[in-house]
């Protein structure tokens, strides 16, 4: 039985605060069982990641305000993150695709 992890993230840097400031996110994929219904799995991955995700955005906006000393409102970060989930969704299904035709590939169809 052949798994297959993934891992991915992504750093940017914060618009105001130039070069040295930079916002990073990653996921990982763990265990996917090739034998098994793969985009089942990395739905349901994706699925309990995006509840985390949702859960986390105030806060982490909340702890990035503070350490800059700024306003939420002022930085932005609540829009940024916004913007970001948009982003990552279009990366998500990115993943289940690729997944998808590597699965097909071991499968031999």
């Amino acid at each position: 039985m052949a798994k297959v992890s993934i891992h991915r993230g992504v750093t940017i840097p914060h618009p105001d605060k130039g070069n040295y400031t930079m916002w990073k996110t990653d996921i990982t994929l763990s265990d996917i069982d090739t034998e098994g219904d793969v985009d089942a799995q990395i739905e349901e991955a994706l699925g309990v990641a995006g509840k985390i995700s949702a859960s986390l955005a105030e806060p982490l906006a909340q702890d990035a305000a503070d350490v800059s000393t700024l306003a939420i409102e002022g930085v932005g970060v609540a829009k940024q993150f916004e913007q970001f989930l948009v982003n990552d969704k279009a990366w998500k299904d990115s993943v289940v695709k690729e997944v998808t035709k590597l699965q097909k590939m071991v499968d031999g169809k």
